[in-house]
């Protein structure tokens, strides 16, 4: 009995982008009771724009769920940004992307503050704003723009820069479309603890694209994003272990994996785990 329908291909598009047109770690998803060690306070109060951005990256992962936190992520995080710091620009233009309780969604303000990010050298700032031309949000669509800033972001060795050049590459947008060329991307932003790039690698070896079909590497590749907390990554590995067939059966690794996909939020295997257990008992 399958327990999930999950296909590897499926997952190219919906595993990190579940949420909209940007991966997984933009979403705020944190503790309700979030406390900044005073020194950092301290230090911020003194203009030391590092300092702004810790205090309000920590506030940011609650800034969806309650209005203090909205409050103080968004003063902490534009003081970061206004003393140049690029990251703080970059979060800050995080939270104009998915709104927020204080914030309200508007990806054009998004697009200015990834646009100023990414002159700060900020590479997850240059990657967001590759996104944003990549997809059109914020801005014009503009493949040629969004590789421009994919490009530099990935040259400072920022995973998402690279695992989103891969894309760019495997679907032939403002570039000759090379899969050799995909994989590779997305390889170095796997390397680089990008999910993504991690999950695209995985389709390519279970698809036989740009390499011989490794059912054994995919599952190698799902691993790490399973890892790095994307649940249908783990489900995807439990299914594999839970049928016997493309892993040895094994429903002690199924159960666990289907264990750590209904953590990490995909609520779709969480009835496997009962089920398993039920299965057991008979």
């Amino acid at each position: 009995m399958k327990l999930l329908a999950l296909a590897a291909a499926s997952m190219l598009a919906s595993v990190c982008y579940a949420q909209g047109v940007v991966p997984q770690d933009f979403i705020a998803s944190g503790p309700l009771n979030i406390k900044v060690p005073e020194e950092i306070l301290a230090a911020c109060a003194k203009n030391d724009a590092e300092a702004c951005f810790k205090a309000g990256k920590a506030y940011q992962e609650g800034h969806d769920k309650t209005e203090k936190y909205g409050q103080k992520a968004e003063e902490y995080l534009r003081k970061a940004c206004r003393l140049g710091n690029g990251d703080g620009c970059a979060t800050l233009g995080n939270m104009y992307f998915f709104g927020g309780v204080v914030i309200k969604r508007d990806p054009n303000v998004a697009f200015e503050l990834y646009e100023k990010a990414c002159s700060l050298n900020s590479s997850r700032g240059c990657a967001y704003l590759g996104v944003s031309y990549h997809y059109g949000v914020g801005t014009e669509r503009n493949f040629e723009k969004a590789k421009q800033y994919f490009t530099k972001s990935c040259d400072m060795k920022q995973g998402l820069g690279c695992a989103e050049l891969g894309k760019l590459y495997f679907y032939g947008q403002g570039v000759d479309q090379s899969f050799e060329k995909a994989m590779d991307y997305f390889q170095q932003g796997c390397a680089l603890n990008e999910s993504m790039g991690c999950i695209e690698v995985a389709s390519m070896y279970y698809q036989g694209i740009a390499t011989e079909k490794n059912v054994q590497k995919s599952a190698e590749y799902l691993e790490k994003a399973c890892d790095n907390q994307i649940g249908q990554s783990c489900a995807l590995l439990a299914n594999w272990y839970y049928e016997g067939k493309y892993l040895p059966g094994d429903m002690a690794k199924a159960k666990e994996l289907y264990k750590k996909a209904c953590d990490y939020g995909f609520e779709r295997a969480c009835p496997a785990v009962a089920f398993i257990d039920q299965a057991a008992v008979v």
